[in-house]
């Protein structure tokens, strides 16, 4: 597969389906981005939760689910940067929604301002 112009990094450990649901669909509506210039980096550091798991055996592509090792949250998102392949990484944690404009704005920012590594 092509390169992804961005990777979406989300760490989550037995965090709600629903919640789960609401943080990914507020990246898959991302305004002003196409469809096929993302992945979604999902690391599941050591969930149990049954409800939990089970909604992560049905995530599909733009979506990879990255088995952490239970360590928190720093070592989740170090795997979950490993794993990520695409020019700019963005973080979002497992209960957040991303504002439709968000991706839009940070990539045109970054673009205005090349000496930039850091955008939050």
């Amino acid at each position: 597969a092509d390169k992804p112009l961005v990777s979406w990094l989300l760490p989550v450990k037995d965090t709600p389906p629903e919640w789960l649901h609401e943080a990914l669909e507020s990246i898959h509506v991302q305004r002003g981005v196409p469809a096929d210039s993302y992945e979604v980096v999902l690391v599941d550091d050591g969930s149990s939760d049954p409800s939990t798991l089970s909604y992560l055996a049905t995530l599909e592509a733009p979506v990879r689910v990255v088995p952490g090792e239970g360590r928190g949250l720093g070592a989740a998102l170090n795997m979950g940067w490993k794993a990520a392949r695409g020019d700019f990484v963005v973080r979002l944690d497992g209960d957040d929604v991303a504002h439709p404009d968000r991706l839009l704005k940070q990539l045109k920012y970054m673009a205005g301002h090349p000496s930039l590594s850091i955008l939050g």
